[in-house]
Formats: C-alpha cells, sequence, structure tokens
C-alpha cells in the first residue's frame, strides 16, 4: 500500500487533481501540464501553498472555469496570471473565484490588456474585499480611463500593503484619478510607478500631495519617468 493511500493529505491532493482533471473534461480543454507539474509538488492541502505559476500560459473562459476545482481547496502565497492573455469574461470568473476561496496573499496580472470592464470590477472587489491579499502587481497594461476608475475605487478600502504598477500609462488625469484615492488609504506601504512617463509639473505636484498626505506610504518608486530636478 502507497503512502499516499495512507495519508490524508496526498490523497486529499489527488482527489484534487482528479476533479481538476474532470472539471477539464466538462469544459472541453485539455488539463494544463505546467499546473498539473506543480500541484505534484504540493505537499499538503493544508494551508498555503508556495507558488502557482501559470505566466504566459493562455488562459480563456474555459480554462479559467476549469480552475475552480483547484482554486476551492488549494490557497496559495503566490499567484502569476502574468502573460495569460485573460479576456473579458474569464478574467472576471477567475479574480472572482480567487476572492471567494481567498486564494491568494500576492497576485500578478500583469501583462493582460483584454480584460475589459468586467474583468477590472472583478478586480476592484478582490482589491476592496479579499482579506488575505497585501500585494498586487498590475504592470504593463494601460490603467486609464475605467480601469483606473475601478482600482481608485478600490484603493480606498483595499488592505493591499505593495501595489506595482510599473508602466501603465498614468501620467495626467489617470494619475491624478490614483491620487486622490491613495490620499484616503491608510494600508499601503510600497507603491511602484516606475516608466510611467510621470513629468516635472502636473504629475510632480500630485506626487508631492502624495507623499505629505499618505499616512501609511513608506516606499515610492519612480524609476525611468520624465521627472528631473525640477520636479
Amino acid at each position: 500500500m502507497s503512502n499516499c493511500i495512507i495519508s490524508d493529505g496526498c490523497r486529499s491532493l489527488l482527489d484534487v487533481i482528479l476533479a481538476y482533471e474532470q472539471s477539464c473534461a466538462k469544459h472541453q480543454v485539455e488539463p494544463n501540464q505546467k499546473l498539473l507539474d506543480q500541484l505534484k509538488q504540493v505537499s499538503s492541502v493544508k494551508g498555503r501553498a508556495g507558488c502557482l505559476d501559470l505566466k504566459g500560459e493562455r488562459l480563456d473562459y474555459r480554462s479559467c472555469e476549469s480552475l475552480e476545482e483547484v482554486l476551492k481547496s488549494v490557497q496559495y502565497d503566490f499567484i502569476n496570471l502574468q502573460e495569460t492573455e485573460l479576456e473579458e469574461n474569464g478574467a472576471s470568473s477567475l479574480l472572482d473565484m480567487i476572492l471567494y476561496y481567498e486564494s491568494a496573499a500576492h497576485l500578478n496580472i500583469s501583462s493582460n490588456t483584454k480584460m475589459g470592464i468586467s474583468g477590472w470590477q472583478a478586480l476592484s472587489r478582490l482589491l476592496r474585499q479579499s482579506g488575505c491579499l497585501w500585494r498586487l502587481d498590475a504592470c504593463n497594461v494601460p490603467v486609464v480611463e475605467y480601469p483606473v476608475q475601478a482600482l481608485s475605487k478600490a484603493l480606498l478600502t483595499s488592505r493591499l500593503t505593495v501595489l506595482n504598477l510599473e508602466n501603465t500609462c498614468l501620467s495626467g488625469r489617470p494619475l491624478f484619478t490614483l491620487v486622490g484615492s491613495l490620499r484616503k488609504n491608510t494600508m499601503l506601504q510600497d507603491l511602484c510607478l516606475a516608466n510611467n512617463q510621470l513629468n516635472s509639473y502636473q504629475d510632480s505636484v500630485q506626487l508631492g500631495d502624495l507623499l505629505q498626505s499618505s499616512r501609511s506610504l513608506r516606499s515610492l518608486d519612480l524609476r525611468s519617468n520624465l521627472i528631473a530636478d525640477a520636479g
């Protein structure tokens, strides 16, 4: 008799893998081999596993739906969804799952440019309501118009302590909108705004106001911007 049959933790993990494979069949998608390989490295479904790394794996709506069988059973310190080509319905569904099951303490959704309004609404809900999410990376995606409105609304009550918005086209009105919320935020400690073409004029004024009014911010990363000594 194998150790996996004896161990409750191991048997539960095998159940998760089987449930995921059955969910893939139901949604008519191939099981993601990268995910299966990582699941086999999880030592126990009790407590948080280290990392679910799906960077570069294309996740359409059906692929996202099939992931629920994993997320409902295994919580992670870090879920990496960078460059997964998330589209509106899939992003909305997946982010709602991550919220419902409190699946991630650190989430990376960088380089997903097609999340749409529903996807950003779901991200906003996640940021407002999650009790465990402490870090978000949302780089290399335009955070303008509706996305910056959704993000700014969420930051009024979010528990995030680290936010990485590198290369997100924030110069001008988007930064004005973001800073308006961050001035009222009492949790965020580390903010990265690198490579956003922030200037020495209006943008610097907004950042100065933020630094003066923030009660929690301790680190502001402004690398690779257009801010000169005058700013």
